[in-house]
């Protein structure tokens, strides 16, 4: 099957949209604590760059699945391992601060949560279809 004649699902094309959402969201509303008096920074920055990261991979890994035919459903399972590190890795790898009402705890961590499993529930969704598609 020719890539560029494949016709694109609409899960590979909102889980772009949800990647770069992600993505921008994490750069302004979704950011971690500022830097304290002093110019040092609480350890939820380090969760902050760390779910910037994966974000910007999500978005590299879904614009490649979407353009690349052939790497769809490899995308699909980074996509979900993304996910899944997107939900764990703040409060459980890299602490956050210590006070609910902080952004991190307050904004940052269920803003992720909820970028996350959309990023999942898409990815499964368009493996699902695609692999019903390949068995036609």
């Amino acid at each position: 099957m020719n890539d560029t004649k494949a016709k694109k699902p609409v899960t590979e094309i909102l889980a772009l949209l949800v990647s770069i959402l992600f993505l921008l969201g994490m750069m302004s509303f979704l950011s971690p604590c500022g830097p304290m008096d002093d110019g040092t920074f609480m350890s939820c920055h380090r969760a902050g760059t760390a779910l910037r990261l994966l974000s910007g991979a999500a978005v590299i890994v879904s614009a490649a699945g979407l353009f690349r035919h052939s790497f769809a459903r490899i995308a699909d399972i980074l996509l979900v391992i993304l996910g899944i590190a997107s939900i764990v890795i703040p409060g459980n790898i890299i602490r956050l601060c210590m006070m609910p009402e902080m952004k991190c705890r307050a904004v940052m961590k269920p803003g992720a949560m909820v970028f996350a499993i959309l990023l999942i529930a898409l990815a499964v969704a368009d493996f699902v279809i695609g692999s019903k598609k390949n068995r036609s």
